[in-house]
């Protein structure tokens, strides 16, 4: 089944600047980045982008990372695994997310603020780490239990999916895929 998004994962307020671009291919920190990047004000509420299970714990390629907690690398983070085989990760927020591991989420449920933790964006500009991740088989005890120890699938890029729903949000939406709410830049 393709990805499918049914909230985009930031809320939007009159006047506010938020930015993104197809970066997921990008290359950095000496890899491809497989995800996207949404800049936004600091302590944006982040929305659940689909309805499904916050995860207790996942392992990536830098370590355990706790589902609805702290990572080393993407600071305060929410893995969620959607019904239709999609790992959704939100990374380098705010502070503790607001929702507990174990926890079903509904699609557009606020599930922490935007920030710049962990060590990949300490310092850097202000965003929502996006990523999607193809769950797999396999996997029908991890599923059954919500505990996830290995990898998870091929990375998906969300990049179409969050432009559909910004378009839908009255964002503009550039030839080259660039998006951005908000007032234009003079």
């Amino acid at each position: 089944m393709p990805l499918v998004l049914t909230s985009f994962p930031l809320a939007i307020t009159q006047g506010q600047v938020i930015s993104f671009h197809d970066g997921f291919e990008d290359d950095r920190h000496g890899g491809a980045h497989q995800a996207v990047d949404l800049a936004a004000p600091q302590d944006t509420p982040v929305r659940a982008t689909t309805d499904g299970l916050v995860v207790h714990s996942w392992t990536s390629g830098h370590g355990p990372v706790t589902g609805a907690g702290w990572s080393t690398r993407g600071g305060f983070v929410v893995l969620i695994v959607d019904n239709n085989g999609y790992a959704h990760y939100y990374a380098h927020m705010a502070r503790s997310p607001r929702v507990q591991s174990g926890q079903t989420v509904r699609a557009g449920t606020t599930i922490g603020e935007v920030s710049n933790t962990g060590s990949i964006a300490d310092g850097g500009p202000i965003h929502l780490h996006y990523q999607v991740w193809a769950v797999g088989r396999g996997r029908e005890t991890e599923g059954a239990s919500g505990i996830y120890t290995r990898r998870f699938g091929v990375a998906v890029n969300p990049h179409a999916e969050l432009a559909r729903l910004a378009r839908g949000l009255g964002a503009g939406v550039g030839s080259n895929g660039s998006v951005r709410f908000g007032p234009s830049r003079h």
